[in-house]
């Protein structure tokens, strides 16, 4: 009786053993699929324009070379200021894009990156960085699950890989 059980034991494990290696190969396939799908600047114009920006006007966003460059008019005490902000990305987290202000013109005044882009849940700033949500886009959305693993900007695109 005790060999059996030991034999049956050892069966069991093996079982367990090629059942986890079957899923560990499983989950290293998934690892090096990603589904790439492009980010146009209309696309980041929309998740601007989502968020209520009253002191905001005429706003615009082009994707040149490497960099997000965001223009616009703010109103301080009812007085128009014309803006730049040139944004290169940095990294990725989930299905955010985080970005570094790299010129801010005319003026480097953090009440101008603050109305623009402090405006939780889409768009964050903190320490001149710059978190934009893109689960706000209808067509990330729509892809039900895995986050963002690698991203390029080319063609005037922004080339996100949203994968496991």
């Amino acid at each position: 009786m005790k060999g059996f059980l030991n034999n049956l034991n050892n069966k069991v494990k093996q079982m367990l053993q090629d059942e986890t290696s079957i899923i560990n190969e499983a989950k290293r396939r998934l690892e090096d699929k990603a589904v790439p799908i492009p980010v146009t600047s209309e696309m980041i114009l929309y998740i601007f324009k989502k968020q209520n920006l009253e002191q905001i006007t005429s706003l615009d966003v082009q994707i040149i070379g490497g960099s997000l460059i965001v223009k616009g008019t703010a109103k301080k005490m009812l007085v128009p200021i014309s803006f730049s902000v040139e944004l290169k990305p940095q990294s990725a987290s989930r299905r955010m894009l985080i970005f570094k202000i790299v010129d801010l013109k005319p003026l480097n005044q953090s009440w101008i990156k603050k109305m623009v882009f402090n405006k939780p849940s889409m768009l964050s700033y903190s320490d001149d960085n710059i978190s934009i949500d893109l689960n706000q886009i209808e067509k990330i959305r729509n892809i039900p699950v895995g986050n963002i693993k690698d991203f390029v900007i080319k063609e005037n695109k922004i080339w996100i890989s949203l994968g496991l």
